[in-house]
């Protein structure tokens, strides 16, 4: 049974005047990555899927589910997150490289 163009309007004045707890909490998670990540597909459709959870019109069995996925997608975008302070192996190369010269320039 197709959604009704009243129901669009009403979910879509009620995310406007209101956000739930989980809609809140990815927000707050999304607050901690870069803001090219925060615009892409990956948060829209966790901030989707939080939106669907908050609004207690999906059923029940599939809680779980739309849980797990929005897991999964903010597991993803926290991983390609660079890490602050963490170093890469380009990192690692240049303290060698600079600790060889340093080395060097005090022989």
């Amino acid at each position: 049974m197709p959604l009704s163009g009243a129901y669009h309007a009403r979910m879509a004045a009620r995310r406007r005047t209101h956000l739930g707890d989980i809609e809140l909490g990815v927000l707050s998670d999304l607050k901690s990555i870069p803001e090219y990540l925060r615009e892409g597909g990956l948060a829209r459709s966790a901030i989707s899927l939080a939106r669907m959870l908050d609004s207690g019109e999906i059923d029940k069995r599939d809680v779980p589910a739309m849980t797990r996925e929005l897991r999964m997608l903010l597991a993803g975008l926290l991983d390609k997150a660079p890490r602050k302070g963490a170093k890469d192996g380009v990192d690692q190369v240049q303290d060698q490289l600079a600790a060889r010269r340093a080395a060097r320039n005090s022989v």
